[in-house]
């Protein structure tokens, strides 16, 4: 075999070995087995866990451990999940969180009622035990909250029926 032929060789083996090592990361990352940050907003704390609402990106809800006492239900929060850490497999995931940070709220509305109380008062009305809040907004011509929520079931959002999707309407008083 002359030199040509085995760098040719060498060149086409290496090219082959990037690519599947290319593929495997990506399927790691669509799988979804690491996380780089989750946003939601929470909504439940049991135990020193917080539970993360699902997105509206379909991001599922999940737990976290390891989060400052001071969180409240109903704020909106960024979640940097630690890697290290291990991954309970049941739906809600189970993750330890890295770093947590508050999400500030639009301080310029002139609603009575602050963003996170208005994700509170929802909360009590959502009859589904996992969802995700997909859209806050604020009326000032009514006085409102309209805080649409949507279904999370077996893995998936639950869009095939009307009543997977509500908008939960919260008075500004």
């Amino acid at each position: 075999m002359n030199v040509a032929t085995r760098m040719k060789y060498i060149l086409s083996l290496g090219l082959i070995i990037l690519i599947a090592l290319i593929g495997a990361a990506c399927s790691q990352r669509e799988s979804g087995e690491q996380v780089d940050q989750v946003t939601g907003y929470i909504t439940d704390i049991q135990d020193q866990e917080i539970l993360l609402s699902a997105g509206p990106d379909g991001q599922p809800p999940m737990w976290f451990s390891n989060v400052p006492s001071s969180l409240e239900v109903g704020q909106k929060v960024t979640v940097i999940p630690d890697a290290r850490a291990p991954v309970s497999l049941e739906m809600p995931s189970h993750l330890m969180a890295k770093k947590v940070n508050v999400i500030a709220q639009a301080s310029d509305l002139p609603a009575k009622l602050t963003e996170q109380e208005a994700v509170q008062q929802a909360i009590r009305d959502v009859g589904f035990p996992y969802y995700a809040i997909d859209e806050l907004t604020y009326s000032s011509a009514d006085a409102t909250w309209y805080v649409r929520v949507r279904e999370w079931v077996n893995e998936v959002f639950n869009s095939e029926h009307d009543e997977a999707v509500k908008t939960i309407v919260v008075q500004d008083r």
